[in-house]
């Protein structure tokens, strides 16, 4: 704010979904939380594919906890690196919820786009 920024109350990122056969792979931003990959990984194979879910893709706006994780207290990742990554404040938690329910619906999307083509 003393450099005359506007704090941001957002981080756009990029999510991809690409189905081989009989797998997703999952490119998701930032270190998402292992219960978020988790959380994919089941959607997933309650549809009867499998999954690769890997992080680190596209841009790194840093840690997104699983809503699950908010309890803890004294949670670096949570916490403190926020301030790492350029961020204004920690990511809400529902910030995982907004991730799990966008890789769900382009799932759907791909399942409702087959044979299409």
């Amino acid at each position: 704010m003393e450099e005359g920024k506007l704090i941001k109350n957002s981080v756009e990122v990029e999510i991809y979904v690409v189905k081989l056969g009989n797998i997703y792979m999952i490119f998701l931003p930032g270190e998402a939380f292992v219960e978020i990959g988790l959380e994919i990984k089941s959607f997933i194979l309650s549809k009867g594919y499998r999954s690769i879910v890997i992080s680190y893709c596209n841009n790194v706006p840093g840690y997104i906890p699983h809503s699950s994780c908010y309890y803890l207290k004294n949670n670096y990742e949570i916490e403190e690196s926020y301030r790492f990554y350029g961020l204004s404040a920690p990511f809400s938690p529902k910030a995982s919820e907004i991730l799990i329910n966008t890789v769900k619906n382009l799932v759907r999307k791909i399942e409702s786009e087959e044979g299409r083509y």
